[in-house]
């Protein structure tokens, strides 16, 4: 799987603080794992030792106590995990809670049969528990193998002597639980991050996306103002080419109004000129005739006199 290409510089405090709340559920699985598995291997207990006699006692009863009071211990510790502390520091609280059914189950083999316990079993699903349910990180995983093979081994010598090989093959088979749980959260807490970065990455890019759908709804409302406007401003210039064209049209009338007037006057003028024309000619052949007609008025009176 390819690494994510999309990581900004706080993607590992968002992981750590995603991871933190998933720790803390899988401490609290673990716990109730825990309370309630423990007492339930006394049926285990009274199967394998039956009658054999510890202190006085029937083994599988002193058991039964001791796993009662890792359940009691390990509620009062889930009682720890939910308080702030608990969830500030989940990781440290989740190493703890896998040493109380180790530190039990260690008091069980260092009891009884030392190496040749059958309980070392019960320290696999320890080492089983920490790699499938709370899904630590390697440096976690190997403290806490570490701490379980040390109580083993503890467990083992204080007992009193070892029988080599079956100490051999129990131990051998602890180190593999203990390889492969390792290998296990190595491998699981970087996909958990993988996955968790890509699911940041595609989250970062819903969010932009959210804010580009934002700013195009936002930038829609503008345009879709502004269509109203220029459809408001649109009717108003169609209104006003309305009664432009009324008033070109008033003013083209007008214009031929005007036109017809000017050559009416026009035509008057000619007529005007060409009556004034004519009234000089007149006059000037008024003057002669007149000149004439005294003449011979004159000249009748002087014939009557002669």
């Amino acid at each position: 799987m390819n690494e994510p290409s999309f990581q900004p510089g706080h993607l590992r405090e968002a992981f750590a603080e995603y991871d933190r709340g998933v720790i803390v559920n899988n401490v609290k699985v673990g716990c109730w794992l825990g309370i309630l598995l423990m007492p339930a291997g006394s049926v285990l207990d009274y199967f394998v030792y039956g009658n054999t006699q510890l202190w006085g006692r029937d083994v599988w009863g002193v058991f039964l106590q001791l796993r009662l009071l890792c359940s009691i211990l390990i509620a009062l510790f889930m009682v720890l995990v939910v308080r702030p502390v608990g969830q500030r520091h989940p990781r440290l609280l989740g190493v703890m809670l896998a040493m109380f059914p180790s530190s039990c189950i260690a008091l069980m083999i260092y009891l009884l049969d030392g190496a040749a316990s059958p309980y070392y079993a019960g320290l696999n699903l320890v080492l089983l528990v920490i790699g499938f349910v709370l899904h630590w990180t390697l440096l976690e995983s190997v403290v806490a193998v570490v701490l379980v093979m040390l109580m083993y081994v503890a467990a083992c010598f204080f007992h009193g002597p070892i029988d080599a090989r079956i100490f051999a093959n129990n131990l051998y088979f602890l180190v593999l639980t203990g390889i492969i749980v390792t290998t296990g959260s190595y491998v699981h807490s970087r996909w958990r991050f993988r996955e968790f970065a890509l699911r940041y990455e595609l989250d970062q890019q819903r969010r932009l996306l959210e804010s580009s759908n934002q700013q195009l709804s936002l930038k829609t409302s503008e345009l879709e103002l502004s269509n109203r406007q220029l459809n408001a401003t649109k009717g108003e210039l169609e209104s006003s080419n309305r009664q432009l064209s009324r008033q070109k049209a008033q003013l083209e009338n007008t214009l031929q109004e005007l036109k017809r007037t000017q050559d009416e006057l026009i035509t008057t003028e000619k007529q005007a000129s060409l009556g004034v024309w004519s009234a000089g000619i007149i006059h000037e052949i008024n003057n002669p005739l007149n000149f004439v007609r005294t003449g011979l008025y004159a000249l009748r009176h002087a014939e009557k006199h002669l």
